[in-house]
């Protein structure tokens, strides 16, 4: 294997996965004409339904399973900045729908859901932008203006060395399973909320 083996697999087995969420009709207002903050705000609320019950599952893991003790270094902060942006713009919602999941059972499982959460980084680099050229510099943008690129890098040579090859197909599909709940949980908040327009 290749010194980024892990990285290209992943990339490669979630490939779908990833698009689906990418373009699913809820991301869409952050890069069409004509943003809101209401629907910045639902953005912000289903990105919050998933992280906050997906950070605790994380340190679920780091608690019961000793291998992924270097894991904790690296931050667990979204929930704390999407509760920012929310109470910032005056929305916070507690009853929003979550993802329900549990924690990870195994190191595979683990890199394989914390490999969609650490590359998400990539792409919120890309949309912060543009929603400030929409909504202003007085919108929050706590969230969607986190670029660590260092924490993706060192996530990345965490993983590389604590998943074996052999592990790559069991990382891979957890990657899948989690892209899939999420593209279904943003669906819910579709369907909670209705029509974005």
């Amino acid at each position: 294997m290749t010194k980024d083996g892990l990285r290209q697999h992943l990339r490669a087995a979630t490939r779908q996965g990833h698009h689906n969420v990418d373009h699913h009709p809820l991301m869409r207002p952050l890069t069409a004409p004509g943003l809101t903050v209401k629907a910045y705000g639902r953005v912000l609320h289903a990105l919050l339904g998933l992280h906050q019950p997906l950070e605790t599952a994380f340190h679920q893991a780091h608690a019961g399973l000793p291998d992924l003790a270097p894991f904790r270094q690296l931050a667990l902060d979204r929930t704390a900045l999407l509760t920012r942006d929310l109470s910032e713009l005056a929305i916070l919602d507690p009853t929003v729908p979550c993802w329900n999941g549990t924690a990870p059972t195994s190191v595979a499982e683990y890199v394989g859901w914390r490999y969609v959460v650490e590359g998400s980084v990539m792409g919120i680099a890309m949309l912060s932008p543009r929603i400030r050229a929409q909504l202003g510099h007085h919108c929050p943008l706590h969230f969607f203006g986190r670029t660590d690129a260092a924490g993706w890098h060192h996530f990345c040579g965490l993983a590389e060395t604590l998943c074996p090859p052999q592990q790559y197909p069991a990382a891979g599909q957890a990657a899948c399973r989690l892209f899939a709940d999420i593209a279904d949980l943003f669906t819910r908040h579709l369907t909670r909320h209705g029509a974005m327009n």
